[in-house]
């Protein structure tokens, strides 16, 4: 066919590979014939039967990398790139499954995922491009530079995505604060949406969301959302975006106690009131796993930027990015200034002074976070918690492990929280807290269907403090008559992790009995001595007060 072909036009076909690659200044060109299935026929069958090739189209027209930054091999002293044979599934920069993000309400781990991780649906849907696009040839051609900035395309929402490149997610939310210059959110836009830094990725949103005041949220809805001025529907127009949702719907009005708007933020219960409706604004948003939040904290008092940064330190996922708009001298404090126009538009500024709008530059400071979410419960990422205490929990989280063991009261505390223990497990759980006391090395498991007696022995006189020595323990004597076996060991201990893990999630580690990680297996609870205490836990909790 490429001879046919060849002939009748009298030039060579861009997609032919004869011992060389068709390389033009301004296109990159990328070999495929190392995923090829073809052995009789046109030679188009790899793109309908390839994974690896489909992946590859669908970060083309996803977040649109050029073919540098694909992952894709450069051919020595070549001006092509190339597909290595093999090729297994690819989707950006791979992360592992140990890297991806803690799981939300819905999954939220999932979007860490490289694509063949996702689930079979998801993969059936991407497959589902087949016919459209069997017929390219095997050298596919792109912009090298993979400029996309104005209008990037957004992934299907069956199509998977890479965390690196928010872009991507088919939600992609702008969260603001605001207070009486709603100027921010035109800006910010413009910032993200048309004119990024250099080297980054355009972000338009799909949706905004503003946090405000009652005050600021009639300014904002007025300047930004009406007929006239109607800056946001001006920007919009003025540089041919995609359909984003703002109506007043996504405006949200901070309340105080009684559920009043708030006029201002003056009070210390002000200031507990917006921190808690600022901090559930961004748990919802953060739990949706398609959707990509970027947080900007350039308007409202401080406090509220402080309060809508740290929330998204709480909850924040990969996916997840805070940023500062910057307006340049002379427009940064004028009431008049929006955005760069993209023709002339002469605004009066402070003092009677003159400037062009489109002679603005507008830059975007990206603030990095550290993410604490893999510390906080499960409890407070998919229910509902205040500011203080998603607060306490990262705290307790990142704080030193201490452990305490009640056995009187079947308890123990741990990561600063209070639980119960079933006899049995708490009994195990003290056999090796009373070795880490002691700073003794770690022990063998029991010998699998062999009964250890001094195993029995360790392991009764913990049940002995814990019920008392009156109490009928036939049944537990009845199964340890001659000694621990393996069996027994493994079982309580198995249970014993999983219940702490229920009741610590992310910072249970630290509590958990290890076998060392290798063979042979040694098993102890890794605290230093000043980390174990036995006691009365209310005594010690009324002592600390």
């Amino acid at each position: 066919m490429r001879f046919f072909s060849a002939q009748l036009h009298r030039a060579e076909r861009v997609g032919a590979i004869d011992g060389t690659r068709f390389t033009t200044d301004g296109l990159a060109t990328i070999d495929a014939t190392a995923v090829t299935t073809s052995v009789l026929g046109l030679g188009h069958g790899h793109c309908a039967d390839q994974r690896s090739l489909l992946t590859e189209l669908g970060i083309l027209v996803g977040p649109g990398l050029p073919a540098g930054q694909r992952g894709l091999a450069q051919a020595e002293r070549q001006r092509y790139r190339h597909f290595p044979r093999r090729r297994g599934c690819r989707l950006g920069v791979q992360r592992s499954r140990r890297e991806a993000a803690p799981s939300s309400p819905r999954g939220g781990g999932e979007s860490g995922r490289s694509i063949a991780a996702r689930s079979g649906t998801q993969r059936r849907a991407l497959m589902g491009c087949r016919a459209d696009i069997a017929s390219l040839p095997k050298t596919l051609l792109t912009s090298e530079n993979g400029d996309n900035a104005v209008h990037p395309v957004a992934a299907p929402p069956n199509m998977p995505y890479a965390r690196e490149h928010p872009s991507t997610y088919p939600r992609r939310t702008l969260l603001a604060v605001t207070g009486l210059s709603p100027q921010i959110v035109t800006e910010t836009l413009y910032a993200l949406a048309v004119a990024p830094a250099q080297g980054a990725s355009a972000f338009v949103p799909s949706e905004i969301h503003l946090i405000t005041t009652r005050s600021g949220a009639e300014k904002a809805r007025l300047a930004l959302l009406s007929d006239e001025p109607g800056w946001f529907h001006r920007l919009c127009r003025d540089y041919a975006l995609p359909p984003i949702d703002f109506a007043a719907e996504e405006i949200h009005v901070l309340t105080d106690a009684a559920g009043d708007p708030l006029e201002d933020i003056r009070s210390p219960d002000d200031n507990r009131c917006a921190a808690d409706g600022i901090t559930e604004l961004v748990r919802d948003f953060t739990a949706d796993p398609d959707c990509a939040l970027h947080v900007s904290i350039a308007g409202g008092r401080k406090t509220m930027g402080f309060f809508l940064g740290y929330a998204l330190s709480l909850y924040g996922r990969p996916q997840d990015r805070l940023s500062h708009v910057l307006v340049a001298a002379p427009f940064e404090s004028s009431s008049a200034f929006y955005y760069p126009t993209p023709a002339s538009q002469v605004i009066e500024l402070a003092g009677g002074r003159l400037a062009d709008a489109a002679s603005a530059q507008i830059t975007l400071a990206d603030l990095p976070i550290v993410s604490l979410r893999h510390g906080l419960p499960e409890a407070l990422l998919t229910g509902r918690a205040s500011y203080s205490e998603a607060v306490a929990a990262a705290r307790l989280a990142l704080a030193p492990p201490q452990l305490t063991i009640d056995l009187a009261g079947r308890r123990i505390r741990a990561a600063g929280k209070v639980f119960a223990l079933p006899p049995a497990e708490l009994a195990l759980l003290s056999v090796f807290a009373r070795r880490a006391l002691r700073g003794e090395p770690p022990l063998p498991a029991p010998p699998k269907d062999v009964p250890d007696p001094e195993w029995r022995k360790r392991y009764r006189v913990e049940l002995h403090w814990i019920d008392g020595p009156f109490r009928d323990h036939e049944k537990t004597e009845a199964v340890l008559k001659k000694g621990m076996d393996g069996d027994y060991f493994s079982g309580h201990l198995s249970k014993l992790r999983r219940l702490i893990e229920r009741q610590l999630g992310a910072a249970a580690t630290p509590y958990l009995i290890s076998d060392g990680g290798k063979r042979p297996r040694r098993y102890c609870l890794a605290l230093p001595p000043s980390a174990v205490g036995y006691g009365d836990i209310d005594a010690a909790a009324r002592a600390e007060d």
